[in-house]
């Protein structure tokens, strides 16, 4: 029944509103989560597009609850995939008019993975749970033929519980962090309902976490009028240190979204 839904949403035009295939995006965000530029509009009113997107994330980095030295964790997406207990990516967009629209994004993972100490190499035993969600406006500062350039601005949430066994020591941990941050994009035309995005934000700021970051390049396509396709790849970094938990990870790996437009 949801395989329907969503051909059925891909067929049909958003009602209401005449979309432009030139423009199309799978969606306007710069997190977390921005398969593709969303399907632009005449200004005639709102707009909302739903981003069901995967994100087949790959994890490297270090790891440290409660005293000690920490670990070394790494995992790429099939090991990820074997241990992970929940995953959630969602991402949506209001469109006001051509040059604001502000975005949502949450990406939710629940993992295990297998690591060692940095000194010992012993093997450790490492669960993640992982929470990122962003809110940002979007303003459009320049569109050419050639390209448009959008600035960023929002409010990251960083929600992190880590858990390290040794076999003699175990410990839990977990913070929540705020972090503001600021971004820029970049969308290329390609013809024929293809273009090309690039972006790149950064948060913290010693704020919430010390750095938070995310880059992103996604290839879109138009299959309808209300409904885009686009792959790309994203990398997430998340660096803190606080007394009970210190984190400094990557999670990167390919994408693929898909952008229905109501």
């Amino acid at each position: 029944m949801v395989a329907l839904a969503v051909l059925a949403a891909c067929s049909a035009p958003p009602a209401g509103r005449e979309l432009q295939p030139a423009a199309a995006a799978v969606q306007r965000a710069d997190v977390t989560q921005d398969p593709g530029p969303a399907p632009a509009a005449p200004s005639t009113g709102v707009r909302f597009v739903l981003d069901p997107y995967l994100w087949a994330s790959s994890v490297d980095g270090d790891v440290r609850a409660g005293p000690g030295s920490g670990a070394n964790v790494s995992a790429g997406f099939d090991d990820i995939l074997e241990n992970l207990d929940v995953g959630f990516m969602l991402a949506g967009e209001v469109e006001f008019d051509d040059r604001f629209s502000v975005l949502a994004d949450v990406t939710y993972m629940d993992i295990g993975v297998d690591g060692e100490t940095p000194v010992l190499g012993a093997p450790v035993s490492a669960s993640n749970e992982l929470l990122h969600a962003q809110v940002s406006a979007v303003w459009e500062v320049q569109k050419t033929d050639l390209a448009t350039l959008d600035v960023t601005a929002g409010l990251r949430v960083v929600d992190v519980e880590a858990a390290l066994d040794t076999g003699i020591v175990s410990a839990r941990r977990s913070e929540t962090f705020f972090d503001p941050t600021t971004g820029v994009r970049v969308t290329v035309p390609l013809g024929e309902g293809f273009h090309f995005r690039a972006l790149g934000d950064i948060g913290g700021f010693g704020i919430g976490t010390d750095l938070s970051y995310q880059v992103l390049a996604t290839l879109g396509v138009e299959l309808s009028e209300s409904c885009l396709l686009g792959v790309g790849w994203r990398h997430l970094g998340i660096d803190f240190d606080e007394e009970d938990l210190a984190m400094d990870v990557a999670f990167t790996g390919p994408l693929v979204g898909m952008s229905i437009a109501f």
